[in-house]
């Protein structure tokens, strides 16, 4: 269902797991807060959306209410679900959440680890299906019971990208989401490369016998860390003057598409170019293949490093069944710290297996030499865009102010329009802001009916 036109998108959260758009299908079950209410009419907020819902239930701006999907007619239909007898402390508005009669409208049993599966995709504010509640229950079961809240919130983003959650998917993720940064891997890998070309390696290892073929293996990852050491500064884009394209061919040589050229040569019937796997990642696991001729900090530091650019392969992927996309990359400095990394989210509406550029949401983390910590948030919808920075430097807002009419200049000759470029103390609290895109004013109609 197309509703992200239709919605207010508010300013993304400072994690690296975000929700990604709404998506509503038959038989989701999802928690509602009634925003506003306009006679038979109503503003809805759901997870990080407001709707506008026509009602024919009476309900009480504040109220909290679990609603279902029904058939996939338009607009869509969400019925209320019992609530539990009101308890004590609660307002008359306020329906606290009946847990076994959600798990019975999926069709699901009332069991220990089907309720922490579904509190947990509540606790998040993620749509519930009864496909993400048997999923996760079942990994909870395979896991022992329980999961820390890192993990959880790993295997709730392998769920929302469509993904098998198996153990390996939930530690990429992981590993990408709340490990070290890639600029900071990177570093640690470098070390301990030349420490083992430098005839320091582990000294466990040095003092191993050695094998058969050990030799031969240790000629083979000195040409391998050779390699990666001579990639590493054009990745980094710390080996000559950015120019515009520098960090499409920085993610080219990350080797986050290796998978996707591979497959599609082979579609074509044409040869695997040799080349194509003389990137970071197709050099990490030619060189963890020799593992046996690897020092110890090597052989982690290069696992760890390959770990977290399958997470961020995986990051890059959305639903192939939802309408919209959320993307999350970690994009390496070409200034400043070399162990510092930036982080862009994007949300947005597809058009075809394209990023619709008339309706996202963009939100960039990154360390700045001279501003420290920052943050910009960016809304796009036809044409019209609208920005907040976030610092703590002093100088911040007058530099802001003094730039608006030339970052105003250049996005005119790119077809944007800036509506407005705001500051903001990173003191405050970002995920607080409120919404920046008016998009529903213009819109007559309703997104679903209550």
């Amino acid at each position: 269902m197309q509703i992200f036109a239709h919605t207010l998108p508010l300013v993304s959260k400072a994690g690296t797991l975000m929700p990604p758009p709404l998506s509503l299908r038959p038989g989701q079950v999802v928690l509602a807060t009634v925003v506003q209410v306009y006679g038979e009419q109503a503003l809805v907020r759901i997870g990080e959306y407001v709707l506008r819902a026509a009602l024919s239930v009476p309900l009480e701006p504040g109220a909290r209410v679990w609603l279902q999907v029904q058939d996939a007619a338009w607009p869509l239909v969400l019925r209320v679900l019992p609530p539990l007898p009101r308890e004590a402390g609660h307002s008359g508005s306020s329906r606290a959440p009946n847990e076994a009669a959600i798990l019975r409208a999926l069709g699901l049993p009332a069991d220990d680890a089907a309720l922490r599966a579904l509190r947990a995709l509540v606790a998040a504010e993620l749509p519930v299906t009864r496909e993400a509640v048997e999923a996760l229950r079942a990994y909870l079961v395979a896991r022992g019971g329980t999961l820390t809240e890192t993990e959880t919130s790993a295997a709730l983003a392998a769920l929302l990208r469509g993904l098998p959650l198996t153990p390996a998917t939930v530690e990429a993720l992981h590993a990408f989401s709340f490990g070290p940064g890639l600029a900071a891997l990177w570093v640690r890998f470098v070390e301990a490369a030349q420490a083992q070309l430098a005839g320091r390696g582990d000294a466990a290892a040095a003092s191993a016998p050695v094998p058969d073929g050990r030799e031969a293996g240790g000629n083979a990852v000195a040409a391998l860390l050779a390699q990666l050491l001579q990639l590493g500064p054009r990745v980094f884009l710390r080996a000559e003057r950015p120019k515009p394209d520098c960090l499409r061919r920085a993610l080219r040589l990350l080797g986050l598409e290796l998978e996707t050229t591979f497959a599609a040569r082979r579609r074509h019937g044409a040869p695997e170019e040799e080349n194509a796997a003389e990137t970071l990642k197709g050099l990490l696991l030619r060189l963890l293949e020799h593992e046996a001729s690897l020092s110890e900090p090597l052989r982690q530091a290069a696992q760890q490093l390959l770990r977290h650019l399958v997470g961020q392969q995986l990051a890059l992927l959305s639903d192939p069944q939802a309408p919209f996309v959320h993307a999350i990359l970690q994009l390496p400095l070409p200034f400043g710290d070399p162990r510092e990394t930036a982080t862009l989210h994007v949300a947005a509406r597809k058009e075809g297996a394209k990023v619709d550029a008339d309706c996202l949401h963009l939100y960039l983390s990154l360390p700045l030499p001279h501003c420290g910590d920052t943050a910009v948030a960016a809304d796009v919808y036809e044409g019209h865009l609208t920005v907040t920075v976030w610092t703590r430097h002093p100088g911040a807002e007058d530099a802001v102010h003094r730039w608006a009419p030339w970052f105003a200049e250049r996005l005119a000759a790119c077809g944007f329009r800036l509506c407005a470029l705001r500051w903001k103390p990173l003191d405050g609290d970002p995920e607080k802001t409120p919404p920046v895109l008016p998009a529903i004013i213009r819109y007559k109609g309703v997104d679903v009916r209550v």
